[in-house]
């Protein structure tokens, strides 16, 4: 009798072991059951089972998922603030969160959509390489979003220094376009401040110059981050003055929710024969698992007309005294071993030079002039040109959580 009383005893400690096992465990089964909830209607259920396992139980996947889950139900129950803030605890753990355009209501979808805008406004990632408020970033960090790049105008990246503070610019005619100088450092290139795209380096390899001119897309620009001052430890040396980092858009961020394909995209003709065209194409799938856009940038200039100063200057040359003195100083001939070459190769004499007394050779003025009029007959078959061709040309393929290309 004492036998059956203690497994009796045991029996019922294990079922009630496996009871409070079964009401304690959160997991992916638990989202199951309350999405099987929701779909039923029986919204009051799908709160219970969620809020148990916010604090405890899930991890971030799970707590995504369980926020997105409770703010449509809250949603469907009329409570929109308390929706907002499961949207904004969601948007929390995943800055980037993207709705499911088939199966999401339109409007948890705009919801979702206006606060993540706002919380991108001042989202930045250059400081840690990860997604951190700008105010909570341990570092001096700069943001230019797009409306702000819409509303000033910018035609090109490199115009958009301009405005910030911290940067001394200095146009050439050269190799570089720009020479950008950041909190007062200045050095022969620009090889101190480092230029990213998508956290990618785009300094030239072999001499850390920032080759920065009109090459690159405004129409795919989501946002640029300027970093000041030195950044090596995450960076490098070559980020010892500051970082700027050109945040790209994703193929859905160009698309209008409800829609499959989206265009941005603008063409331009100015002074100089300057012509360019900026524009980028994305289409995804309803489902918005598959993505794709197409990025391209072509501009041509010929640039301003230099010729009128004399270093830019391929008219004929007049002789000078300057000139004329530089002629005898490159032509004549005072080594003996080199006069007597001479004399051997040209036995015929010749107006063009004569023999002094000292067995030296020296233009006569018929030999400058015709060694300037050489000269002008190859200078009159050069002109003045700096014209400026610049491409572009960028795709970039979402599957689902994977971005190939940018």
């Amino acid at each position: 009798m004492n036998k059956l009383i203690k497994y009796t005893i045991l029996l019922l400690l294990l079922l009630a072991n496996s009871f409070l096992f079964a009401q304690n465990n959160c997991d992916w089964s638990t989202l199951d059951d309350a999405s099987e909830n929701y779909r039923t209607g029986n919204f009051n259920q799908v709160i219970n089972l969620l809020e148990k396992c916010m604090n405890e139980g899930f991890n971030e996947k799970q707590k995504v998922q369980a926020y997105r889950l409770l703010s449509k139900t809250y949603l469907a129950l009329d409570r929109d603030s308390t929706a907002n803030a499961s949207i904004s605890e969601l948007l929390k753990i995943e800055p980037q969160f993207q709705p499911d355009y088939l199966s999401d209501s339109p409007k948890f979808i705009s919801i979702l959509n206006n606060i993540k805008d706002k919380n991108n406004a001042l989202l930045v990632t250059s400081v840690s390489k990860k997604a951190e408020n700008i105010n909570e970033a341990p570092a001096t960090v700069v943001l230019i979003t797009e409306k702000q790049l819409k509303n000033r105008g910018y035609l090109d990246l490199e115009a958009i220094l301009h405005d910030l503070p911290g940067f001394d610019i200095s146009r050439s005619n050269g190799n570089l376009y720009s020479h950008i100088y950041q909190r007062g450092y200045r050095s022969i290139n620009t090889n101190r401040t480092l230029f990213l795209v998508d956290g990618v380096e785009e300094n030239d390899l072999w001499s850390s110059n920032v080759y920065l001119s009109r090459q690159y897309a405004m129409s795919n620009i989501k946002n640029v981050e300027v970093v000041y001052g030195p950044a090596s430890t995450m960076y490098g040396s070559n980020a010892f003055l500051g970082v700027i980092n050109v945040i790209t858009k994703e193929p859905q961020d160009l698309i209008k929710p409800g829609k499959q394909i989206g265009i941005n995209a603008k063409v331009g003709y100015g002074s100089y024969n300057t012509m360019f065209f900026d524009g980028t194409i994305a289409a995804r799938t309803k489902n918005n698992n598959f993505a794709l856009s197409f990025t391209s940038r072509i501009y041509f200039s010929d640039e301003q007309d230099l010729s009128s100063y004399p270093e830019h200057s391929y008219e004929p040359r007049t002789l000078t005294t300057d000139l004329f003195d530089g002629y005898h100083a490159s032509l004549n001939i005072t080594d003996p071993t080199e006069v007597a070459d001479f004399l051997a190769n040209n036995p015929n004499p010749s107006n063009l030079y004569s023999l002094n007394g000292s067995n030296e050779i020296i233009l006569t003025d018929a030999g400058v002039q015709q060694a300037l009029d050489y000269d002008n007959d190859v200078y009159n078959k050069v002109s003045f040109s700096d014209k400026t061709e610049a491409y572009f040309f960028e795709a970039k393929l979402k599957i689902y959580d994977l971005l190939i290309g940018g």
